[in-house]
């Protein structure tokens, strides 16, 4: 999918978007990634990453493409910008007559596809216009590639067209990258060892000259001194890193040849560039070398290239001037960050080597981005005058009617915390005894399934359980009231809330206490009778759910249980008393307004009413 429109803020306020830019440097070994960001004309390095590619993978391309892709999405859908090789691209200089802007386009398009060859490739090339310079009266620097070249890499990194605001080679990037911190340096030679391959570019006066690229990298270094040493490759990266090599030790001679070996060609190449040039009237020994890449920070090695007579100067890529950082952590980055400043347009020399299909597409983003973000700025603008204006009517009328409106309002608020207060209050009172019967119904499963757990291994059976409200409301053994229809023999259901007090068959009863009452019967006898009680009650009450448990004395037994259940002088009843039902024992909140009525009937009897439960008698027991 297109990139999504970037915006930097000022003080909350979007200015014009896509200033950041993600550049991806991509190697052998590891991938360089550096976010830079460029607003009012200062570039920020905001981010660097090295991306490592691991060497066991069966497929290191699809690994590189998935660590890629974890990294881009940390730092944010930017636009980004690719280094291509330095082999796979073309930079020269040509003359071209003074003439038009239109008609040096068609000289560079010809001389493009005559660089380019007998190719049936489409070409990406730019070119811009230098300082005349030796031979040179009015030198163009024109860089090609071949499309498929920047597509193939796409492709590899697994990244979508549409992302892709510019492509560069490895030469371009090393002089957008020194001459951002250079812009007047004389003769100056850039030099980036990479793993396989070391590029140079050759500036004078203050603007690229020459960029060309040779295979002998760090890996030809590498594979020396393992055979050498009879060691693997990555003990013999951790030697390199480690150890100086380049002393004059006969162990390490063939080490030495093949850093000679690279020198003298990146002299061979520096000389004939020279033999071209020879109206500036230079030597080999005039040029500063300015070394950057992984293999230039191996310690020793900058040192044992300036040890050799008549050697031009070798020095290593220097970090900013405004900042702390190292200045071989700064060359490991030169080429990415050269990458995203040439993206950013802060490049003195453009060689974008973006392919016509992605740069108009491109283009066609930059121009949609920059119309919206002229049309939110005027938008912002207008309302801000609007709002201005609002604010001066507003502010008069305000000031004639503070008190008032504020007295009102003060007003409001307290009706509507009165109000507010009233429904609350009649819709917790509305909704508590609907509360206590859902807690009690919790209590009294709970209480069956400890009864019945405390029967377990036991020949007892519980002959009743019945919540004492109930259970109470019963006459006791010895009264004289009249007993229940014979024909009665299930649960007794009582109605889902308490009767109220009006309804009571007495008036000086005391209340009764919340809890259950569970009647059971014991087949032993004497001693084994009461140890088992005892077992029950010590049992229960190590429960916390109740506050006591006692055995009810024979006077306050009710005759609710099936009398074929039950063994008369073997027959117990016992009393557990709930330590509490919180809804019980929160206060009553008075209100004013009447309490709002359930929604529907049926709604207050959600909690199953407690019944009064009475167990059939057991089978006879064998004597």
């Amino acid at each position: 999918m297109p990139a999504h429109i970037q915006f930097p803020f000022i003080f909350g306020v979007p200015v014009l978007p896509a200033r950041r830019v993600i550049a991806i440097d991509p190697g052998s070994r590891n991938l360089k990634v550096v976010m830079a960001e460029a607003f009012l004309n200062r570039v920020r390095i905001v981010h660097r990453e090295l991306v490592p590619i691991p060497e066991t993978d069966p497929s290191p391309a699809e690994a590189a493409a998935e660590q890629l892709e974890q990294t881009l999405c940390k730092l944010g859908d930017y636009p980004l910008a690719l280094v291509l090789p330095q082999h796979t691209t073309h930079s020269q200089i040509v003359d071209l007559p003074v003439t038009s802007q239109a008609e040096v386009a068609r000289l560079v398009q010809n001389e493009a596809y005559k660089l380019a060859g007998l190719s049936q490739s489409k070409m990406a090339y730019d070119h811009c216009p230098l300082h005349p310079f030796g031979r040179h009266a009015n030198p163009f620097w024109i860089t090609l590639c071949q499309e498929n070249e920047v597509f193939s890499l796409l492709e590899n990194l697994k990244l979508e067209r549409e992302n892709i605001c510019d492509a560069t080679s490895t030469g371009n990037a090393l002089m957008a990258s020194y001459l951002r911190m250079y812009p007047d340096t004389t003769a100056t030679v850039l030099v980036d060892l990479g793993m396989r391959s070391t590029t140079l570019a050759i500036l004078i006066d203050g603007q690229g000259a020459h960029a060309a690229s040779f295979a002998l990298g760090n890996e030809m270094f590498l594979e020396t001194l393992a055979q050498n040493l009879q060691i693997t490759i990555p003990e013999a990266e951790k030697l390199q890193r480690e150890q100086s090599l380049l002393a004059k030790n006969k162990s390490n001679s063939a080490y030495v040849e093949i850093v000679e070996t690279w020198r003298q060609e990146l002299h061979r190449l520096v000389n004939e560039w020279l033999i071209e040039q020879v109206n500036l009237k230079l030597s080999l020994v005039s040029f500063q070398f300015i070394l950057c890449g992984g293999a230039a920070r191996q310690p020793g090695f900058i040192e044992y290239l300036n040890r050799a007579p008549d050697s031009p100067a070798f020095l290593p890529w220097p970090g900013p001037e405004d900042s702390d950082e190292d200045s071989a952590e700064a060359g490991l980055f030169a080429v990415a960050e050269g990458a995203a400043l040439h993206a950013l347009g802060k490049s003195l020399q453009s060689a974008s080597l973006l392919p016509l299909e992605l740069r108009k597409n491109w283009q066609n983003q930059r121009t949609s981005q920059i119309v919206q973000s002229l049309s939110f700025m005027l938008l912002l603008v207008a309302a801000m005058l609007l709002a201005f204006g609002a604010w001066q009517k507003s502010n008069i009328i305000n000031r004639k009617t503070a008190m008032l409106g504020e007295i009102q309002s003060v007003w409001t608020q307290i009706r509507n915390l009165e109000d507010n207060r009233k429904k609350l209050a009649g819709n917790f009172e509305a909704v508590r005894p609907l509360l206590e019967r859902q807690q009690f119904t919790y209590d009294t499963l709970q209480t069956l399934a400890l009864l019945q757990q405390t029967r377990a291994n036991r020949s007892f059976w519980h002959v009743l359980f019945a919540d004492a409200q109930t259970y109470f409301s019963a006459p006791p053994v010895g009264a004289t009231n009249e007993p229940p229809p014979a024909e009665f023999s299930g649960p007794v259901l009582p109605s889902p809330f308490p009767p109220p007090p009006t309804l009571s068959t007495t008036t000086n009863r005391p209340p009764v206490k919340l809890g259950f009452v569970a009647e059971l019967c014991i087949p032993e006898e004497g001693e084994a009778m009461r140890r088992t009680l005892s077992q029950v009650v010590t049992e229960l009450k190590k429960n916390a759910r109740f506050k006591s448990v006692d055995v009810l004395p024979p006077e306050q037994r009710r005759t609710l249980a099936e009398p074929k259940a039950v063994i008369p002088d073997r027959h117990f009843a016992l009393f557990l008393e709930l330590e509490t039902n919180e809804f019980l024992s929160l206060p009553a909140i008075s209100t004013n307004a009447p309490p709002v009525p359930p929604a529907s009937p049926a709604r207050a009897t959600i909690a199953a009413p407690q019944p009064v439960i009475a167990w059939p008698k057991p089978p006879e027991a064998k004597p």
